[in-house]
């Protein structure tokens, strides 16, 4: 999380930085603080939603594949749309 959020500061312009910290947030049970971060997210770029998370997988390696929907299952909770 510490460096997600370094990476923020580097360059508050780029939107995934929000939607990957609120999922994390919302594994440690800060869920008002990831509803922020989406919402942050969301003002940066509107259009990004689950599906369009989902579309971008690089591998097909079970390892990546779980760690991915464990942090498309934070993003679900924390309030990003699936659409």
């Amino acid at each position: 999380m510490q460096w997600l959020r370094k990476s923020i500061d580097a360059n508050r312009n780029f939107p995934w930085n929000f939607f990957l910290l609120a999922s994390c947030l919302v594994r440690l049970g800060r869920l008002g603080e990831a509803r922020a971060e989406v919402k942050t997210g969301l003002a940066l770029d509107p259009n990004f939603t689950l599906k369009r998370y989902g579309a971008l997988v690089e591998s097909d390696n079970p390892v990546y594949l779980a760690h991915r929907e464990r942090v498309a299952e934070g993003m679900r909770v924390a309030g990003v749309p699936e659409g």
